[in-house]
């Protein structure tokens, strides 16, 4: 089986940690599998490459960019002709439709959130149209949480029957034994990109107040992006720069939670992080915003603590709760959470899942021309 996956770009987010995994394991089942990017990067190709992966990424930037690469895609599919076209995110989705069609090569698109085309009303207004307008080009669209499937389908991006949920997977180690506290400072890790959507801002001010009163913690931020110098600043007029400490793009955020005690995501809107369910199969209680997929994986007292998004006085709680709460009630935590990933978000199962779907794709289509 040939696979062309086609991606908006190539940095270490969600969406291409979790394509890599799935390619990764493709290749394994002796799979042949191309991976066209629109950008690129430096660690993300290095990698799949690495797992035997081919990768290419459109040479195009400008006012023309955007018909460029569409053309490009279509001269590099119509050279390797694919059995199948799997697309990561929302330009890749909507040019992978669009040439696929010319191609009559059946095209699987993958919308990562629920929310996409950037930050402001008008980008998601043209986004959704986008992926509304392209929808039946395509074989199915794959989101990967039950939220989002319901909220594309409630802001008629996309209707049930084009909709088809994968969650994301993660290969599963044993639960590792996290050091003891002892006497030092709580530290919290919270990892992504310096960005709106992750609301660092927020999450300061909470740290903010539970540093006011008078609790011991230290605030780890692995991540970059342009927000960075406003954040510190921020940190600095709330006089918390002292126990905050920005760490940067980070390319084994697992490695780096080893030596964490507690893991926190403030975001405004998500799929289904990747971020949270590392942290939880690595023995990190965790407290995070109540959005987009997050509560289908943390189950409220059980495997986590869930707060509603901008709710300062109630997140700087529940990360006091967390650090107070005794070791039964912590140990508790981490276990059903470990045991909730497994049971439902392996990468065995996603990977099956993906399998299973292209082969429904080109069966299909029937036989190539």
């Amino acid at each position: 089986m040939k696979i062309a996956f086609v991606i908006t770009g190539l940095g270490v987010g969600g969406a291409e940690q979790q394509l890599l995994k799935i390619a990764d394991r493709m290749v394994q089942m002796r799979w042949s599998i191309d991976v066209y990017a629109f950008d690129g990067g430096t660690e993300m190709p290095a990698r799949l490459r690495k797992a035997g992966v081919t990768v290419e990424v459109a040479p195009y930037e400008g006012v023309l960019k955007y018909v460029q690469r569409m053309r490009w895609l279509k001269h590099k599919l119509s050279e390797n002709r694919p059995d199948c076209i799997v697309a990561f995110m929302l330009q890749a989705n909507v040019t992978a439709r669009l040439v696929g069609k010319a191609l009559n090569v059946p095209t699987i698109a993958s919308i990562r959130n629920s929310r996409f085309g950037g930050n402001s009303r008008i980008g998601q207004f043209i986004g959704d149209a986008l992926e509304r307008s392209t929808r039946r080009l395509g074989f199915t669209t794959v989101v990967n949480s039950r939220f989002a499937a319901c909220e594309l389908v409630r802001r008629r991006v996309l209707k049930k029957q084009d909709v088809t949920v994968i969650t994301n997977g993660l290969e599963l180690t044993a639960l590792p034994l996290l050091p003891e506290n002892q006497s030092r400072p709580f530290r919290w890790l919270s990892a992504g990109r310096l960005v709106p959507q992750k609301n660092y801002g927020q999450l300061l001010e909470a740290f903010a107040l539970l540093m006011a009163r008078g609790e011991k913690a230290e605030l780890y931020i692995a991540g970059e992006g342009p927000l960075e110098a406003d954040l510190k600043t921020l940190a600095d007029s709330l006089s918390i720069a002292a126990n905050v400490h920005f760490l940067g793009l980070h390319s084994n955020v697992q490695e780096l939670m080893k030596s964490m005690d507690g893991f926190v995501l403030a975001s405004l809107w998500e799929g289904l992080p990747n971020v949270i369910m590392e942290a939880m199969v690595m023995g990190l209680p965790v407290t995070a915003t109540n959005v987009g997929g997050v509560g289908e994986l943390i189950v409220e007292n059980q495997t986590g603590f869930l707060v509603a998004p901008n709710q300062l006085a109630m997140l700087a709680a529940k990360m006091a709760e967390l650090m107070n709460a005794d070791t039964d009630i912590r140990e508790n935590l981490v276990t059903n959470a470990y045991v909730h990933i497994k049971e439902h978000f392996s990468l065995d199962k996603t990977v099956d899942q993906w399998r299973q779907l292209i082969l429904s794709a080109v069966q299909s289509q029937g036989p190539k021309s």
